[in-house]
């Protein structure tokens, strides 16, 4: 009776840190789960945030190469021939 007392004893020692142990470990997962997501969030925003500066800037250079006062330029930068205007300088 002494020695099953004292083996239950030892188990239940060992069981105490077993149990920390797993507390600690299913914080650990939840709290990386937690940071993983705030990370794709933050990165979602960031992408959005480049898509629309892209868009942005595409919008910037249409409406540029379509102003008549640089339609010869453009064009002229399209083909590869130099501008008129830097020679007659």
């Amino acid at each position: 009776m002494k020695s099953l007392k004292l083996v239950l004893l030892i188990t239940a020692i060992a069981l105490v840190p077993l149990g920390l142990g797993v507390m600690v470990l299913k914080q650990s997962d939840q709290a990386q789960v937690e940071q993983d997501a705030a990370l794709e969030s933050e990165a979602g925003a960031a992408a959005a945030r480049l898509r629309d500066s892209i868009a942005e800037t595409r919008a910037t250079v249409l409406i540029t190469a379509t102003t008549p006062s640089f339609g010869t330029s453009t064009a002229q930068v399209a083909s590869g021939t130099p501008r008129s205007s830097t020679r007659a300088r």
